[in-house]
This record gives C-alpha cells, structure tokens and sequence, in this order.
C-alpha cells in the first residue's frame, strides 16, 4: 500500500508497506483515511494517507 502525503493518487508517495500493518486513523476523508503507524526501518512513527479500498475496518478503540 502507499503512504501518500495528501488525500489523492496524484500527491507525493512517502512510503510503502505491506497488508496487515495495523495503524492508527487520524481522519477520515472521502474515500481516504489519514494514518499513523510505527515504521520499523526508520525507527519513526510515519502519518500519510491511504486509499480506503485497499484497507480493512477491524477494531475500534481509543488508546488510554
């Protein structure tokens, strides 16, 4: 899946990772959410937006 920097396909990919990296949603836009995860190769949490196709709606809940 691709990480983007705006909600659309024609804005700067900052990176990629594989179905079944679990995230955090930010927001949700149209058909685009905005996401938080914790990227293992950079050692940096990573935020950007994806495509709501290419995602699956599991578990809500908040952090305490």
């Amino acid at each position: 899946m691709r990480l983007r920097k705006g909600p659309s396909r024609k804005t700067e990919i900052l990176s990629e990772f594989d179905q079944g990296q679990v995230v955090t949603v930010i927001s949700k836009k149209r058909n685009w959410i905005e996401v938080r995860y914790w990227d293992v190769l950079s050692k940096d949490y990573l935020q950007g937006w994806v495509f709501t196709k290419h995602t699956a709606y599991f578990n809500h809940r908040r952090p305490r």
